[in-house]
């Protein structure tokens, strides 16, 4: 059986995406997954709080070819069984007033959870009026709909 398709949505905003939560993010989907990275307009993610092991794990999914990110507005969100937003301080500057996005997390906040972690989680609720529950696990927030 072929892999389904995991969007992994990243800023690009100087205030960048946290490497250890990115890190995390692919490393959890990775084997179940075939991964997709997208930005607004395609552009290079900054990644911060790098150490020594996260620039190695980088350095090597780059030298893939796999951080080659492709522009959220050439993404349709039905493509993909699931959508990660992981920790970005920058998402406030770009990802929260992206449409493209918008229109991304509409297509599929109908029918699939969205993990994202911190910041991003917040980012979420922009895009929607609908009620939302928030259960926080171990460095997760998972949204989904609820009347509780």
């Amino acid at each position: 059986m072929a892999k389904q398709s995991c969007l992994i949505v990243l800023s690009a905003s100087s205030l960048g995406v946290s490497a250890p939560s990115f890190l995390q993010c692919y490393k959890l989907t990775q084997s179940a997954f075939n991964i997709e990275i997208a930005t607004p307009e395609a552009a290079a993610a900054v990644f911060i709080d790098k150490d020594d092991q996260s620039t190695r794990w980088l350095n090597d999914i780059a030298a893939k070819k796999l951080l080659e990110p492709h522009s959220l507005s050439d993404i349709q969100g039905s493509q993909y069984s699931c959508v990660v937003i992981p920790h970005s301080p920058g998402a406030s500057e770009d990802l929260a007033t992206c449409e493209a996005l918008g229109n991304i997390l509409s297509q599929c906040l109908a029918e699939k959870i969205i993990p994202s972690r911190s910041y991003s989680n917040k980012l979420l609720c922009i895009f929607t009026t609908d009620p939302w529950r928030c259960h926080t696990g171990p460095g997760w927030d998972i949204l989904h709909r609820g009347s509780n």
